[in-house]
Parts: structure tokens; sequence; C-alpha cells
């Protein structure tokens, strides 16, 4: 009788590390870029910068850290640097997470610990998962397809559209589902193969570490 060499379970514990490493900064950018929606679209944070007959507005006897103008300023900066962030750290980290769920399965294959079914979907997922948070729109400007990221750029002008405080009128319908569904649904749809993506791997690495904690026949 015998165990599994102890190379393996060594194996599964530095692929499982690496794992959570990733996904975890992967939804902290996807979720960065929510709560950046949330701020410019409802949270009224750079309207000043924007609304008819607002912008420029800067009583003079107001000390510049409390002029309306230079914090919208201020949090108009922080977006454009925490939207190019976020959308840079979530795209290496999904191919950082597609490789070592690679890993994972190669591990399973060699040591013959099970598993294998589960991490091969949450391989295919997280490959499903970096074409949704590929910024297509960058590549293919004239093409309809889009990405579940997106820079300050793309907020701006999409809420330009749609957000009457900012002097859109008339605006349709369709126009504000699309918004929603851009800058809302589609990250939220990522966030949720995201958790599938790691229930997959979860349930496959806990037959891996049944399977090395099992003895060998000899």
């Amino acid at each position: 009788m015998g165990t599994l060499p102890s190379e393996y379970s060594t194996a599964i514990r530095s692929v499982r590390c690496a794992k959570n490493l990733f996904s975890v900064l992967m939804a902290l950018a996807i979720l960065a870029q929510l709560v950046t929606v949330g701020l410019v679209a409802w949270g009224g944070t750079v309207d000043s910068l924007y609304a008819p007959g607002e912008t420029g507005s800067r009583p003079a006897t107001a000390p510049a850290k409390d002029r309306p103008a230079d914090r919208a300023e201020w949090w108009r900066d922080t977006f454009v640097w925490m939207l190019s962030v976020s959308q840079f750290l979530a795209m290496v980290m999904g191919v950082l997470l597609a490789e070592w769920l690679m890993v994972a399965v190669c591990v399973s294959l060699v040591g013959r610990l099970g598993g294998v079914a589960s991490l091969l979907s949450a391989f295919f997922w997280s490959l499903v998962l970096l074409a949704i948070l590929v910024p297509w729109q960058l590549a293919f400007v004239r093409s309809p397809l889009i990405g579940a990221l997106f820079t300050y750029n793309d907020l701006y002008t999409r809420t330009l559209e749609v957000k009457t405080s900012w002097g859109a009128t008339g605006v349709p319908f369709a126009a504000l589902v699309f918004y929603h569904a851009r800058f809302l649904a589609y990250p939220i749809l990522a966030l949720l193969i995201w958790v599938l993506v790691n229930l997959k791997f979860r349930s496959g690495c806990r037959e891996m570490v049944v399977t090395a904690a099992e003895p060998l026949s000899a």
C-alpha cells in the first residue's frame, strides 16, 4: 500500500492559491467598473462638469477644494484612472486564470486524481469569461461587438446620450435599455460566469484532494 506523492498535494495547493488570487483580483476589477457606473450615472459626482448651465460654475469666494467643478474634475480623473487600471487588471487576470485552470487539468490527468470533468468545465467557462471581458469595441471601432469592460470615454459618451441632467432630451426607451444592458447587465453577467467558474473549480479540486488523500493499491 502507498499514498500519492506529496508533490501532487503541493501542486493542488499551489494551483488553488493562484486561482484564488487571480479570481479575487478579477472580481475587484469588475466591481470597480460597476461602482464607477453608479457614481457617474446616479451619484452626481461629475454632474457639474457636464450639466447645462453649471459647467465652469466656480464661486470666487469658495476655496478651490470646495468648488463643485474642482471636485468633479477630481472625480473624473479618478474614474479615468480607475477604469483604465481595472480594465487592464481584469484582462490580465482572465488570461492567468484560464492558464492556471489548464494547469489544474494537467495535474489531475497526470496524477489520475479525478475531477477532470469539473476542471475542464471551469476552464471552458473561463475562456467564455475572457471572451466577454475583451474590450472588442476598442479593436473593432465600427463593429457592434462590445466587451463587458469599458473606458471612461465609453461611459461618458453613452451617459451623455441618456442622462437628462446632462442635457439629454427625448431619450428613446431603446437607448435606456442598451445603456443599462451595456454598463450594468453585461458586467453582472461576467460576475455570474466568474461565480460558475469558481464553483466548477471547487468541485473538481475537492475530488482531487480526496483522491490524493486515499491510499494506492500496491
